[in-house]
């Protein structure tokens, strides 16, 4: 049995961990962005939000997007894109549905 437990240990590989903005950071930001604006571009809102390191961009648009889907599906606001590739508009809900 001991002949098989390994004399040295591997190193473990280092991670860099970066931060990046939670989800619910992201939910109040989106909230009152689209409560202090009928209509809001994501595109222009994403880029407002966005950071200079490109791999924390990278996340803040999926955490965005993440965002944005769960304040459609709660029905606090709709999203309406023209088509394929367009930027998605963020229309504010008066009362929201449950």
């Amino acid at each position: 049995m001991l002949t098989r437990v390994p004399k040295e240990a591997e190193p473990l590989p280092e991670v860099r961990v970066r931060k990046i903005v939670s989800i619910e950071e992201m939910l109040d930001n989106l909230t009152e962005r689209v409560a202090s604006a009928a209509r809001v571009s994501f595109k222009d809102w994403q880029q407002s939000v966005s950071s200079e390191d490109k791999e924390a961009a990278k996340g803040n648009v999926i955490v965005s997007f993440l965002a944005m889907l769960e304040l459609v599906r709660q029905g606090m606001m709709d999203a309406l894109q023209s088509s394929e590739f367009e930027d998605i508009e963020l229309i504010k809900v008066e009362e929201p549905t449950q």
